[in-house]
């Protein structure tokens, strides 16, 4: 990332987000935080709040971005657990698409859009037919619809909304190139991120299979710095992929035979 880019990350109060913003600022970038919540007294460079769940927030937020973005890290979400299946998924993906979709009028050729996965979307390709059509609604509120429709409340909305996010990375990756964007996915497996701390915390004796799999759970500043790459110069020739950074987890779960779907 070259001195003086201009960089939006969503999810910019705390977890990968805050350390994608934080490393990319001591790199010289202009960030412009996003979240639904007040800047941190961390937070470094212009803030905006947004709430990923309204379309009138996201496209009101468009009104106040900088004219030029060199980079959009699409960072912020739901965890698991937290909101019905259909409410995980119209922030994770159906708020991600259509603010990546406003940003992008601000995005000149060579810019980067980053969507940040997860290894719980691995299988997406078992649901294929189903991302499909939820890539076909061409509206916030169109796709909404649909999840009501089609996922069950008591189903795993972050699993779903994650698998959405690589599915639409892969499939519409080609449909940037006309305007000179291109647009990757990563996908960590466990972060030590304040979520999944308190979450490990409730579960105090109770083994984590991932984790014990490749010994310990990522780093922030490990997936901050290849948000980095993927953002930057260095990977411009790379358009549609998704690329774990899980320590070896998809790997292991291969090699083991257990059953994780490839990426």
């Amino acid at each position: 990332m070259n001195d003086g880019a201009v960089v939006a990350v969503t999810g910019a109060a705390s977890g990968i987000g805050a350390g994608i913003a934080a490393l990319l600022a001591a790199r010289g970038a202009t960030v412009v935080g996003l979240d639904r919540v007040p800047a941190p007294a961390a937070a470094r460079g212009p803030w905006l709040t947004v709430d990923l769940s309204s379309p009138s927030s996201i496209r009101a937020t468009l009104n106040h971005l900088p004219e030029r973005i060199d980079a959009l890290c699409n960072v912020a979400g739901m965890h698991p657990r937290s909101a019905k299946a259909h409410e995980i998924v119209a922030v994770n993906y159906l708020g991600t698409r259509l603010f990546t979709e406003c940003v992008a009028s601000r995005m000149s050729p060579g810019a980067a859009i980053l969507n940040m996965a997860s290894v719980t979307g691995s299988g997406w390709q078992a649901r294929f037919a189903m991302h499909r059509e939820l890539i076909a609604c061409e509206t916030f509120e169109a796709g909404l619809a649909w999840l009501r429709a089609h996922l069950e409340p008591a189903s795993d909305g972050y699993a779903f909304s994650k698998e959405a996010l690589i599915a639409w990375t892969v499939l519409t990756a080609a449909a940037w190139l006309p305007r000179g964007l291109r647009m990757n996915a990563l996908a960590p497996g466990p972060v030590q991120t304040p979520a999944f701390l308190a979450f490990q915390a409730t579960r105090a004796g109770v083994a984590n299979p991932d984790v014990d799999l490749v010994g310990r759970a990522g780093r922030i500043e490990e997936v901050a710095r290849v948000a980095a790459f993927m953002c930057g110069e260095e990977s411009a020739w790379v358009n549609g992929a998704v690329l774990p950074v899980d320590g070896g987890l998809q790997a292991a779960y291969l090699a083991s035979g257990q059953g994780r779907a490839a990426l």
